[in-house]
């Protein structure tokens, strides 16, 4: 049975990184349709970002568009044309993009998995499953797809692993503090400097990972301590640091936006939106007025056409809405359209806590677990996806996938479900050698894998709450470092099984 199972499993992994060679080879020089694409492009040239952008990536596009023959990517790629230069700004971007992944999922390996050690074989083998493991990684349809986008996701997945792994590392590590700390820093800047949400998930994720390994060892005697107390503190200051330079950074670098203050976004997207026509009897006379019932159920639909009704009930016009509040100013005055829509909202929000808190909190947990779970969340509704051809108003699944299978829709097709397959047999294997480790008596989980692995789970938990708490949608691209977490410890497990590795901690 162990033989037949690692054939099937060998196949699956030859399939998938077959086709996941030819998938980026159809694909490459290829710039994803996604809307921030465009928006990225044209933050480039100014480098003047809003309060949702960070200042990072269009720093990065512009860099990439100085290299030799790469100038065309700002002037043509946005507008959907072609060309040699075009082609060479798009190619530099997605090597960088791919490298900086490979790079980061490296050291997330190196940091967090043992390396497989078979009772009987040769020397090559650990290297040999470190290397499949990491290629299994890198060519992961979602990696892949978001390492080819003009979008900030595959670089602040890079920067993710790094800093979870640099924390492990700087924390519990015995050697190369001179290079764990100075990673952690950068890639703590990095991560917060792409997207300005990460700022406070990587905060609230350092220190969450400091008070349980403190509270970990706290009857420990001092000199046996993973983590004394002055390395606690150097932690802290360094994230400290990175978060002081990002403070200066991105404010230095904002400029007045079109879209909705963050605060007027928050009530919109996670609790008006989309509840208006549920609670539409319960609205006062002088919402309703302005707010129709069609308009409700419209609004309801999709997020983007309920920002559009509530723009258009209230009065606001786009660009006057702009001189308007450049002409502000200081004062904290705010335009009447302004005003309105912050009145609407706040009294919407209002009645659908009162009518609906139960219901809201329940989709708040169900939304945070889901982004946790993020992997098995998107095969799940890729598959409703599959069968009914909608998922919900409040999903980007099926965004993620016509985009993904734009270009070429059979290739990745086959791309994906070969990837779905793989991951869930490598589940099965996994669950297999948790089976048989503690039916020899060892523990499911040696202890210091788990301590080792505290950053990544404050990071998912951190990132999952913070989404589920912003907006009424899941979306994978957002929980990519929950995805690929996932990944390496089906495949990690599924590789302890087929090799009958016997169990070892996280090296020190």
């Amino acid at each position: 049975m162990r033989r037949l199972l690692s054939l099937i499993w060998l196949a699956l992994v030859a399939i998938q990184l077959a086709l996941g060679v030819a998938w980026l080879a159809q694909n490459l020089d290829a710039i994803p349709d996604y809307g921030d694409t465009g928006d990225y492009l044209q933050l480039a040239q100014t480098l003047e970002v809003d309060a949702y952008r960070g200042i990072a990536y269009p720093a990065f596009i512009a860099g990439v568009n100085r290299l030799p023959g790469g100038a065309g990517l700002l002037r043509s790629a946005g507008r959907g044309e072609s060309g040699p230069k075009m082609k060479a700004g798009v190619l530099y971007l997605q090597v960088i993009q791919l490298l900086a992944s490979l790079a980061g999922l490296a050291y997330f390996l190196r940091v967090f998995v043992v390396p497989v050690e078979p009772r009987a074989g040769a020397r090559w083998v650990p290297r040999a499953a470190g290397v499949l493991l990491l290629l299994l990684l890198l060519f992961d349809p979602l990696v892949v797809h978001f390492g080819l986008s003009v979008m900030t996701d595959s670089l602040a997945l890079a920067a993710s692993l790094a800093f979870c792994a640099a924390l492990a590392d700087f924390g519990l590590g015995r050697t190369r503090r001179w290079l764990s700390g100075p990673v952690l820093l950068a890639s703590f800047v990095l991560a917060a400097s792409l997207r300005v949400e990460k700022l406070w998930v990587l905060a609230c994720a350092t220190l969450a990972t400091l008070a349980v390994w403190l509270l970990v060892q706290r009857r420990a005697k001092p000199e046996k301590r993973a983590l004394p107390l002055a390395r606690a503190l150097g932690i802290a200051a360094l994230v400290l640091a990175g978060s002081l330079i990002v403070s200066y950074l991105h404010p230095s670098a904002q400029a007045d936006g079109r879209r909705w203050p963050m605060y007027d976004s928050m009530l919109h997207a996670r609790i008006v939106f989309p509840n208006v026509s549920k609670v539409y009897d319960q609205l006062p006379q002088r919402v309703q007025s302005r707010l129709s019932r069609n308009d409700a159920r419209t609004h309801d639909t999709d997020s983007i056409v309920g920002f559009r009704v509530i723009n258009k009930v209230t009065g606001d016009s786009g660009r006057s809405w702009v001189k308007d509040r450049r002409q502000a100013g200081g004062d904290g005055a705010r335009p009447s359209a302004e005003r309105e829509r912050r009145a609407m909202l706040e009294t919407i929000a209002g009645v659908v806590l009162r009518e609906r808190w139960l219901a809201l909190t329940a989709d708040i947990i169900k939304d945070a677990l889901e982004n946790v779970a993020a992997t098995l969340s998107f095969y799940v509704r890729l598959g409703i996806l599959a069968r009914t051809g909608d998922v919900s108003c409040a999903d980007g699944t099926q965004k993620t996938y016509e985009v993904l299978s734009k270009r070429s829709p059979r290739a990745s097709l086959r791309f994906v479900a070969s990837s779905v397959l793989l991951v869930l047999f490598s589940t099965a294997l996994a669950a297999l050698a948790l089976a048989r480790r503690r039916k020899s008596g060892a523990p499911w989980i040696e202890r210091r894998t788990l301590v080792t692995w505290v950053p990544v789970a404050a990071f998912v938990l951190a990132n999952a709450c913070a989404f589920a708490l912003r907006a009424d949608m899941v979306h994978i691209r957002y929980m990519l470092l929950a995805h690929a977490a996932f990944l390496v410890l089906v495949f990690r497990g599924a590789l302890e099984w087929l090799t009958n590795q016997e169990s070892k901690p996280v090296p020190a």
